[in-house]
């Protein structure tokens, strides 16, 4: 299933491409979510990450700030090696596995934060900038990102705007995180990993380009559970957050990317605006109600979701060449059967 260009998986689907080749508008099938392939990475991560979050949640807060981080560390390093086994080789044999390592550098970054108890901005900005480079890792290793004949320019221009994207997602969230409970922020970040997956599925994509993703939804989906178990004692520490939102557009990012053609544009940018527009709407909301303000920024992901859904089900437009389309008859035209 999967084909290596210079080091990278432009994957693909056969069963899905097939259904959109019979002349299925909809690709996507959401029972093929039920396949072990998604299934046991979805419950390998969300069982590591309830019981990871659980543990360094549990006991009192003012001595251990650093642990949620090592235990978002873990659980992220597991979700890639849950859905790709040889995600720990290096070099990194596709892209995306640079994240691996980025989080892999999250553990000793938080050790050191939690030896000298200084958990402020300055982690926060050393998260953002170890995803920020994970991403600028895995796109500079792609041969091209939008279209094989793009230049260096181009390329650049598209690398930049992915990182700022990024980058604004994860301290809008980090924003946000700070004004909802960590239960409602990551069951909202549960529902938009989850969305991401079925944009993925819905263009057909490859199984690990999909279960990624998805496995990061469950990731989230644990974390809330274990934030409702554990309740008052529950926080997330600097970086988790925009960690959490940066991520899984990153995953998703890479789905679109990684197609051999017709790169979908649009759902990338709506997926890197999601977190950014549910984080104003969650301001918004804050100046005129008192209340409610976690069911808010859920209601604001879930719409911003729709909308990358509808995106991703919107075939991508074809840029023309230029070329006059001859339709081909059979008939010879070369003058070589005509009467002297």
């Amino acid at each position: 299933m999967l084909s290596a260009a210079a080091g990278v998986h432009r994957e693909a689907n056969p069963r899905l491409a097939f259904r959109l080749s019979a002349g299925d508008d909809s690709a996507m099938n959401v029972e093929d979510l039920l396949q072990p392939a998604y299934v046991k990475p979805v419950l390998i991560t969300g069982s590591v990450a309830m019981v990871a979050f659980f543990l360094a949640w549990w006991p009192k807060a003012a001595v251990r700030r650093a642990w949620p981080l090592i235990a978002l560390a873990v659980s992220w390093i597991i979700l890639h090696a849950a859905v790709h086994p040889l995600s720990y080789l290096w070099p990194p044999r596709q892209g995306i596995d640079w994240l691996v390592f980025a989080a892999a550098a999250m553990l000793p970054l938080a050790l050191l934060a939690w030896v000298m108890r200084n958990d402020g901005p300055c982690l926060m900005v050393a998260v953002s900038i170890l995803l920020g480079a994970g991403f600028w890792f895995a796109l500079k290793q792609m041969p091209y990102l939008l279209d094989r004949t793009e230049s260096p320019d181009a390329r650049l221009k598209a690398t930049v705007t992915g990182i700022s994207g990024v980058i604004l997602a994860f301290y809008t969230a980090e924003w946000a995180a700070r004004r909802i409970s960590p239960s409602a922020f990551l069951a909202g970040l549960g529902i938009f990993s989850f969305s991401l997956a079925l944009g993925l599925l819905s263009m057909a994509s490859g199984e690990r380009l999909t279960g990624m993703p998805l496995a990061a939804g469950s990731l989230a989906f644990g974390g809330a559970i274990a934030a409702v178990i554990c309740g008052k004692k529950a926080f997330l520490t600097p970086g988790m957050a925009g960690w959490l939102a940066g991520g899984p557009v990153i995953l998703f990012t890479w789905g679109c990317l990684s197609r051999a053609s017709d790169v979908p544009v649009w759902p990338i940018a709506g997926a890197l605006a999601a977190c950014p527009l549910a984080a104003i709407f969650l301001g918004l909301f804050t100046r005129i109600f008192s209340g409610g303000r976690g069911l808010a920024f859920i209601a604001a992901l879930m719409a911003a979701s729709a909308g990358v859904l509808a995106l991703s089900l919107q075939k991508p437009s074809t840029p023309s060449s230029g070329a006059a389309e001859v339709e081909f008859t059979g008939a010879d035209d070369t003058g070589a059967y005509d009467d002297p």
